[in-house]
């Protein structure tokens, strides 16, 4: 099915005023987001894709979205809801939908200038979200139209690995090297966090956005404004929130050999959110798995895009989502299999202490930091430790050989003289 979008006509038709200047937004994938200024006022106006829509279930999917987004925003969560026209959010012009937002002055904040006040906000943000009961206030059926995001327990299997890079061998692609070197731990990390997704059973499911990450949040005088609320659905809280955090904390681009996670804007996110809700801490472990399980086939997925797809557009698009999959599997594994126990213990302390409740949290990042910092020199002292009594094991092991041998000489040498 093909857009077949017209502007002009749609506007005149719904009575948004006649057209000035149409300009299309070189960002969205899955849906045409054009500016819109007319003689009225000026607009975002949303062409949905035609291939979403097959069914009315799918036009109230898109519906009731919206819908969580205005009540969102009438309870206190500032995010950029549509329009209705003649009663719809979504409307429609020669076969073609469409959704209209007033326009909004805000901006997407990019990796390098997000601030731990930024992660801070948007942790309490995600909370305040999360406190929201949807399930009591909307109208419609929100459980058979809504998406269950990350729930695990569904069919899955092991990755061959080897299969895809042999596949990518024969091709060699730029991001061949990165995929072999983490070959054997992506085969771990499979095994590890495989029976977490398929046994996961979500202990605080609820309604949320759950896709809160930067690019769907506009920022205006230092507040955020959460758009794009079309992957609302139901999600684990704890989930959910690691998630999110996560996202914030991820570098982009990724340089190589570098860690991708910004660990103190993780703890900032988190400090935001542990201040209006708790985390369940009991389900941290099984959520990080099911995380990167996600990941994990998320970069099956788009590999198998890459060999598969003819079309060049979009084996571009998909070499560039498997680099920088690549580029961040280590941080996760790492996030996973190393500073689990770290950040558990600080999500118990931040709940716990009153000291987090009378201090602005963010603030209090570069604590955290001071003793991720301390683990780490601890643990290369650990390491310089070892390896210093492994060198001394090393020269007694060559004394005592040497010793053997002097004694053995001297015996021969006695046994010679007599």
């Amino acid at each position: 099915m093909k857009y077949n979008v017209l502007i002009e006509e749609f506007c005149e038709a719904y009575g948004l005023g006649k057209v000035k200047e149409a300009r299309l937004l070189p960002t969205g994938v899955a849906n045409r987001t054009y500016v819109v200024e007319t003689e009225l006022d000026k607009y975002i106006i949303k062409a949905i894709n035609p291939s979403r829509i097959k069914t009315e279930t799918d036009l109230d999917r898109i519906e009731i979205t919206e819908q969580i987004a205005e009540l969102a925003n009438e309870r206190g969560v500032t995010s950029i809801s549509a329009k209705r026209l003649n009663g719809k959010i979504v409307n429609e012009w020669c076969d073609q939908h469409y959704i209209v937002f007033d326009f909004f002055e805000g901006k997407v904040i990019r990796f390098k200038k997000i601030t731990l006040e930024n992660c801070f906000k948007i942790g309490s943000v995600l909370a305040d979200l999360h406190n929201i009961n949807f399930e009591k206030i909307l109208d419609l059926n929100a459980d058979d139209l809504l998406r269950k995001h990350g729930i695990g327990g569904q069919v899955a299997f092991k990755i061959n690995w080897q299969y895809y890079f042999e596949a990518a061998s024969r091709e060699n692609p730029k991001w061949l090297d990165l995929f072999e070197a983490n070959l054997a731990d992506l085969y771990e990390a499979v095994e590890i966090t495989l029976p977490s997704y398929l046994s996961f059973i979500p202990q605080d499911t609820l309604i949320a956005h759950a896709d809160m990450f930067s690019h769907n949040v506009l920022w205006k005088d230092d507040e955020p404004y959460v758009i794009d609320w079309e992957r609302s659905g139901f999600i684990d809280a704890t989930y959910d929130c690691l998630h999110t955090a996560i996202r914030w904390a991820t570098k982009t681009p990724v340089k190589q050999n570098e860690n991708p996670l910004e660990m103190d804007r993780m703890y900032a996110f988190l400090e935001g959110y542990t201040q209006k809700r708790a985390i369940n801490v009991e389900n941290v472990a099984v959520c990080l798995h099911v995380i990167l399980y996600n990941r994990l086939n998320h970069l099956k997925n788009h590999l198998v895009k890459y060999f598969n797809s003819e079309d060049e557009t979009a084996k571009k698009q998909a070499e560039k989502v498997i680099k920088y999959s690549l580029s961040i599997f280590t941080g996760y594994k790492k996030l996973m299999m190393d500073q689990l126990e770290t950040l558990e213990q600080y999500i118990v302390a931040n709940q716990s202490n009153s000291e987090y409740e009378k201090s602005p949290s963010y603030m209090l990042v570069p604590k955290m930091k001071q003793l991720l910092d301390y683990h780490e020199a601890q643990r290369i002292s650990y390491e310089k430790r070892i390896a210093r009594l492994t060198l001394e094991l090393n020269h007694v092991t060559k004394w005592a050989f040497g010793l053997r041998m002097y004694r053995k000489m001297k015996l021969t040498f006695m046994k010679k003289q007599r």
